[in-house]
């Protein structure tokens, strides 16, 4: 499966509440309550490509629940990754993130550096979680979706 590189950002603004108003292909956005917030420019250009590919069957938006281990309080929390999509028949989690939050920041900078760290372990139990299920997990940045 290949992104579409060439999807301009052309949103002036970086949340959207998503429904069926907005998208010119509804029947593929599967949210039981048929409404979804994007959070990011890099959210809503995914989703017109979600929106417009021939190939994408469905998907879902915040819907999989995936626990996982916090590595600070040791309990177990809940990650919600940004979508859950079928492409040809292949079921794949997706997170969307800016690609100076997958670089560990200075240490100096404990907020970033735990963000980094929480980040890293809702990834490795979504791998966990997909390789059981069958899916893949992808991570995109602005630099694999444009």
């Amino acid at each position: 499966m290949r992104w579409n590189r060439t999807l301009p950002i052309t949103d002036k603004y970086k949340t959207l509440i998503i429904n069926e108003k907005v998208l010119k292909n509804p029947q593929k956005f599967k949210n039981s309550n048929k409404i979804g917030i994007a959070r990011s420019s890099y959210e809503i250009a995914f989703i017109k490509w979600l929106d417009i590919t021939l190939e994408v069957e469905w998907w879902y938006m915040e819907s999989l629940k995936i626990p996982y281990i916090h590595p600070y309080t040791k309990q177990i929390k809940n990650y919600f990754p940004d979508f859950l999509i079928k492409i040809e028949n292949k079921i794949y989690v997706i997170e969307i993130k800016p690609s100076k939050k997958l670089i560990p920041p200075e240490k100096r900078k404990y907020k970033q550096y735990k963000e980094f760290l929480i980040n890293l372990t809702k990834f490795k139990y979504a791998k966990i979680f997909c390789e059981k299920k069958g899916f893949e997990f992808k991570l995109i940045t602005e630099k694999t979706l444009f």
